[in-house]
C-alpha cells in the first residue's frame, strides 16, 4: 500500500476528519495484511478477517467498516460482524461517524442500526423506535426490536408498542423478536399478552420462554395455571428478567422434565411448532442404515414419523418438503394441510428412498431463496445423519446466519445417529432446538 497516496488523501479530508500519519501508516499495514482474506470466496474467512478489526480502533478502520456496510455487497454474516466490531470501538470520531450516519436515516441499513444500538446510548430506544416505525423490511424491524431489548429500561409506551407487534398481522420474525424482547424487559404490562400468546402456533414457544425469563415461574404452556398465578400476583409482581446463563440452565431442565404439550403433534418425540413449515430432510444413501432399536432403516423411520405428522396436522398448518439430494414437494414450496394435499403428500412420502450424497448446502439455498420469502415460512425442520458433501460446515453456518438476519426463520435440527456440532450451531443461531435421534 503506497503511503504517499494516504498522505494525499489526508490533505483532502476536512479538519474534523483529520487523521494522523501514524494512523495512516497503521491502516496501510493492517489493510495489506487482511485484504486477501476480505476478498476470499469463503464467508468464514471474511468474517475472521473482520474480527481482526477489533484491535484497529481508529478513524480509517471505522470509515472502512461503515462503507462496507453501506455498500451492502458482502454476505450478511460479514456485515453483522462488521456491525459488532463497530459497536465496540471507543474512538470518538468513529462513534460520531456511526451516529451521524444512523440518525440521518435510521431505517436505511439495519446493520448500521445494529451497531449503534449495541452501543446502548441514551437515545438508543428513540432511534430504535423511529427505525421500527419507518422500516419497510421485516429484517430491519427485527433488528430494531432486538435493539430495544438491549436497553436497560424502556418507557411504558414503548413496551406497549412492542406488545402490538405480537399481533399475527405482522411478519413472523417480527412477532418472534417482540416476544423475545418482552421477556428481557423489566416491565409487567406484557405478562397478560404473553399468556394470551401461549397457544399461538408461531410464537407460542417464544411466549412460554419469555414468561419463564421474565417471572421465573415454571407453568410452561399451561395457560390456566399462568392465569391463576397472575390473578394472585399481579398487584405485587416486580419483574426481574433472568440472566442468559440462568435462563438457559432452567430452560434445559424444564425441557427435560415437562417436555411439550402431551396432545401435540410430534416429530421425533418433539412438539411440532410453527405454522408455515418446511421439512428439510436427508435422503442420502446413508439413510439406508438400520436403526439399533427397531431394526428398520433410518429412512423407514423417517417415513413413519412423517406419516404421523401428516395424519395429525390440521388445516391451520401449511407444509412442504425439500429433500437432499435435491427434490421438492409441492413444486410451489408449501401447501395448506387440507385433505387433498394430505393424500398427495402421503403418496410422496411413501415413495422416498435413500440415494446419493448429502448436498445440504444446495438444499438450504433452495429453501431460503425459492420458498421462505414467497411463502412466509416461519419454521424449518432440518434432519440429517451426516456432514454436508457440497459445502464446508463453517460456510454453511455463515450462510444460515445471513439468512436468519434477513428472514428470522426458526430452524429446529435433528441429528440422526450422531452428535452434530453443525446442527447444534444452526439451532442456536436461529433460536431453534437441537436433538438427537436414531
Amino acid at each position: 500500500m503506497n503511503r504517499i497516496v494516504w498522505a494525499v488523501v489526508a490533505c483532502l479530508l476536512p479538519a474534523t476528519a483529520a487523521v494522523s500519519q501514524t494512523d495512516f501508516n497503521r491502516w496501510a499495514d493492517f489493510y495489506d495484511a487482511v485484504k486477501k482474506d476480505l476478498r476470499s470466496e469463503s464467508v468464514a474467512t471474511q468474517v475472521a478477517a473482520i474480527a481482526k478489526f477489533e484491535s484497529e480502533d481508529y478513524d480509517k478502520s471505522a470509515e472502512f467498516l461503515v462503507k462496507l456496510i453501506q455498500k451492502n455487497r458482502s454476505e450478511p454474516a460479514v456485515l453483522r460482524k462488521a456491525a459488532e466490531v463497530l459497536a465496540g470501538f471507543k474512538n470518538e470520531r468513529a462513534a460520531r461517524m456511526l451516529e451521524d450516519t444512523v440518525k440521518r436515516n435510521p431505517g436505511g441499513d439495519f446493520f448500521l442500526l445494529l451497531a449503534y444500538l449495541l452501543k446502548k446510548t441514551d437515545d438508543g430506544p428513540a432511534v430504535a423506535l423511529k427505525a421500527l416505525e419507518s422500516a419497510r423490511s421485516p429484517g430491519l424491524q427485527k433488528i430494531a426490536i432486538e435493539g430495544l431489548a438491549l436497553q436497560d429500561s424502556l418507557d411504558p409506551s414503548m413496551v406497549q408498542k412492542l406488545i402490538g407487534y405480537l399481533d399475527e398481522k405482522h411478519y413472523h420474525s417480527v412477532r418472534k423478536a417482540s416476544a423475545d424482547a418482552l421477556g428481557r424487559i423489566a416491565a409487567k404490562e406484557q405478562v397478560v399478552p404473553l399468556i394470551q400468546a401461549l397457544n399461538d402456533k408461531v410464537i407460542g414457544d417464544r411466549a412460554r420462554d419469555a414468561l419463564l425469563r421474565l417471572t421465573g415461574e415454571q407453568h410452561w404452556r399451561d395457560t390456566a395455571a399462568w392465569q391463576e398465578w397472575w390473578k394472585a400476583n399481579a398487584a405485587t409482581f416486580a419483574p426481574q428478567p433472568m440472566a442468559d446463563a440462568d435462563f438457559e440452565t432452567l430452560h434445559a431442565k424444564l425441557m427435560e422434565e415437562k417436555g411439550d404439550n402431551a396432545m401435540a403433534v410430534e416429530f421425533y418425540e418433539r412438539e411440532i411448532t410453527g405454522k408455515n413449515i418446511v421439512f428439510l430432510l436427508d435422503r442420502s444413501g446413508s439413510m439406508s442404515t438400520n436403526t439399533p432399536e427397531s431394526g428398520i432403516s433410518r429412512m423407514e423411520k423417517l417415513k413413519s414419523e412423517l406419516g404421523f405428522v401428516l395424519d395429525r396436522l390440521d388445516e391451520g398448518y401449511s407444509i412442504g418438503f425439500v429433500m437432499f439430494p435435491m427434490d421438492t414437494f409441492p413444486t410451489r414450496g408449501i401447501d395448506k394441510m387440507d385433505d387433498r394435499f394430505r393424500k398427495k403428500a402421503q403418496k410422496y412420502v411413501e415413495g422416498l428412498a435413500p440415494t446419493g450424497s448429502t448436498p445440504l448446502g444446495q438444499a438450504v439455498e433452495h429453501a431460503y431463496s425459492k420458498i421462505v420469502p414467497k411463502e412466509n415460512v416461519d419454521t424449518i425442520y432440518l434432519l440429517s445423519d451426516g456432514a454436508p458433501s457440497d459445502v464446508q460446515s463453517d460456510e454453511l453456518l455463515q450462510m444460515i446466519v445471513g439468512y436468519t438476519d434477513r428472514y428470522g426463520v426458526t430452524v429446529n435440527t435433528i441429528s440422526i445417529g450422531t452428535n452434530s456440532q453443525l446442527l447444534q450451531d444452526v439451532a442456536k443461531v436461529t433460536g431453534g432446538q437441537y436433538w438427537e435421534a436414531q
